[in-house]
This record gives C-alpha cells, sequence and structure tokens, in this order.
C-alpha cells in the first residue's frame, strides 16, 4: 500500500503542476488580449472547491485528469452585455484565438525548456533521447537465442523484420509482439550487414506491481545511453533549444510510429503508467524526476495540438479554416465535430486504461485464456 502510494502521490503532483501550467498559458494570453475569463478550473467536472478573484472564478474540479479555462463568449449560451462585447472571444480578430489557443502547449514547451536548462547549467548529464539507449548489444546471455544464432556484443541492431529500429525499446516491442515465430534480426558488425533469424524465449518476471508476468527475451543487453552535458551556463543556453527539440522530435516520432502500427500500440500508457514513472523516477532523485516532468510536459503539448476536434489543436485548425473560407464556422458543425474528437479521446483513454491494467494486473490473460 506504501509502495503504490509512493508511485500515486508523485504522479498526481506531476499532472496537476502540468495542467496547470497548460491553463496558465490559455489564461495568460487570454489577459494580455483582453478576452475576459469567466472561470479557471484545475479538473472537470462538479466543482469541489471555488473561489471568485475579481472577474474570475478560481475552482479545484472532480475529475483531475485535465483542466479548462472558460473565455466569455466561447458558447452560445453566453449572454454578452454590450459593454462587455469586445472583450468577448468570439469577437477577437483569428490571431488572437490562435495565440490563446496555442499558449497551453507553448508554455507546457517552456515548461520543459526550462528544466532542461536549469539541469544542464547545473551540470547534470541528460539522456540523449528519451527513447532510451540506442539498440547496440553490450551484451550476450550465454544460451539464450542470441547467443545460439550469433548475435555478439558490439552489433548494433538496425532493423527487425525490415523495419527499421534505433533505440533497444524497439527491439524490445518486436519480441513483446511476436507470437513464438522467428524474429528477422539485422544487424551492423564492421561496416556488415548480418541477418538472424532468432525465436525469442518466454520466461517468468516479476512487474512493478509485483504480479508475475512473462515476457518474450532473446537474451541481450543494451548499451548503457550516451547523454548530453553543459559546461557552463552560456553553453546551457545554447544547448536548450536543440535538446528541447530533439526530445520533442523523438516523442512526436515514437507517437506517429504508434499510430502507423510501426510501435507496439501497448505502448499507448495511462495514469497508471504516469504514476508508475513518477514513483520510479522519484526514488532515482531530483535530476531522473524533473526530466521526466519535462518529457511528460512536452508530451502533454504535443498531444494538445493534434489536430483533433475539442483539443487545442483541433481550435487552431477551426480558426485556420475561417480564415480559409473567410467565414465562421457554423457553430453546430463545430459542436458535431467536437462530439467526435470526445467520442475519439474516450476510446484512445479506454484503450490507454486497459493496457495499464494488462500491464500491472495482467488483464490480458482473462481474454486469452483457452
Amino acid at each position: 500500500m506504501n509502495s503504490i502510494a509512493f508511485n500515486i502521490i508523485p504522479g498526481i503532483i506531476v499532472l496537476g503542476f502540468l495542467i496547470f501550467v497548460h491553463e496558465l498559458g490559455h489564461f495568460l494570453m487570454a489577459k494580455l488580449t483582453d478576452v475576459k475569463v469567466i472561470t479557471f478550473s484545475l479538473g472537470f467536472g462538479k466543482k469541489l472547491w471555488k473561489r471568485t478573484w475579481g472577474e474570475t472564478e478560481y475552482a479545484l474540479s472532480v475529475f483531475p485528469l485535465g483542466g479548462y479555462v472558460k473565455l466569455l463568449g466561447e458558447g452560445t449560451e453566453d449572454e454578452i452585455r454590450a459593454e462587455e462585447a469586445h472583450r468577448s472571444y468570439s469577437n477577437k480578430p483569428t490571431i488572437v484565438k490562435i495565440l490563446i489557443v496555442f499558449f497551453g502547449p507553448f508554455f507546457n514547451i517552456l515548461c520543459a525548456g526550462l528544466i532542461f536548462f536549469v539541469m544542464l547549467s547545473s551540470g547534470a548529464m541528460l539522456p540523449a533521447s528519451p527513447s532510451g539507449p540506442p539498440a547496440k548489444v553490450s551484451g550476450v546471455i550465454k544460451d539464450y537465442p542470441a547467443a545460439e544464432v550469433g548475435i555478439l556484443p558490439g552489433d548494433t541492431i538496425t532493423a527487425v523484420n525490415g523495419q527499421k529500429v534505433a533505440y533497444f525499446a524497439e527491439v524490445q516491442q518486436f519480441m513483446a509482439k511476436t507470437l513464438d515465430k522467428p524474429l528477422r534480426i539485422e544487424v551492423k558488425r564492421q561496416g556488415q550487414l548480418l541477418e538472424f533469424s532468432v525465436t525469442p524465449k518466454e520466461i517468468e518476471t516479476t512487474n512493478a506491481a509485483g504480479a508475475v508476468v512473462r515476457r518474450k527475451v532473446i537474451g541481450i543487453e543494451a548499451e548503457k545511453a550516451s547523454g548530453v552535458q553543459a559546461k557552463n551556463i552560456f553553453e546551457a543556453i545554447l544547448l536548450t533549444p536543440a535538446y528541447t527539440y530533439g526530445v520533442g522530435e523523438d516523442t512526436v516520432i515514437a507517437l506517429w510510429k504508434i499510430i502507423t502500427g510501426k510501435m507496439s500500440r501497448r505502448n499507448v500508457g495511462g495514469p497508471l503508467s504516469i504514476f508508475q514513472a513518477a514513483g520510479i523516477t522519484a526514488k532515482q532523485g531530483t535530476g531522473s524526476f524533473a526530466f521526466f516532468v519535462a518529457y511528460i510536459s512536452l508530451s502533454l503539448a504535443i498531444i494538445n495540438l493534434l489536430p483533433i476536434p475539442i483539443l487545442d489543436g483541433g481550435h487552431i485548425i477551426f480558426s485556420l479554416i475561417e480564415v480559409v473560407i473567410r467565414r465562421k464556422i457554423s457553430q453546430k458543425w463545430i459542436e458535431n465535430a467536437q462530439k467526435v474528437g470526445l467520442a475519439l479521446l474516450i476510446a484512445i483513454m479506454v484503450f490507454a486504461f486497459y493496457n495499464d491494467f494488462d500491464r500491472f494486473f495482467g488483464l490480458s490473460k482473462f481474454f486469452n485464456a483457452k
């Protein structure tokens, strides 16, 4: 129980903080462009606590996985007094609407960049990639499939079943989803490309929740990941934008691989996965935990910028369409599109929760039972 609490508490703190940062971006840009903010809420649903300061109601709501900033004129139900018409979101120029929407994800990007800057300027070693160590073999376990077919320490895995890989985690995903069939593993050895047919073996192990699970391995060990380290504060200033971009790029590539099926969709995790990672990195130390917070902040920005109705990216697309067609999109059309977007998000969340429960409690064994 204490272990579970130790994972959940840091996870809630991380998500709550990053949601606050995100909504703060929307809030500050709305204030800067003189749009009236009616409500600033952390969480959705019924308000557990609320307080009004000035013209804005601040609230904590029952469902903590999100938040919102309610602006005057966002919905058709708003009654707008004549003297406040100039402060309505709906009456603002398109560029102002886009800026207000964009500043939520932008603040998450700034937050990640600030964390990376502090870590780099303090001399911390940051991983070269959030995807983990590269697909280079540092060791081969005796009597395991890799050793039996001739894979050697120093080999770099370049492809599995014809699909290019760069990170050890990608190789593991191929092993996880293989159905007792050999994998075609291509390696680079001293400038030469070699191909091996390797059938993973299944072993029993214990996951983070203490449950006994079965996983497939070929008996290789990953090379220790390289890192990025600044020598002084000026170098940190130069490295921070490039490093933030690099981590974001890796995240986008991983997301695209999941969407296109090149990476296992079992990588899609929900709150339980975030809580677990938060607890693990908190135990590992300040540096690991800070990197985790920055990585989740960047991920939150990227997900919110996806062109899905109801997300920030969807709102930006609507605004750009209005620029092209030179008229406002029907509110009913927007609402219908947002219903589709909401259904898609709910489906993704259900899938993420399923993956979480399968990962921690072996849920799939009940469906695969013969």
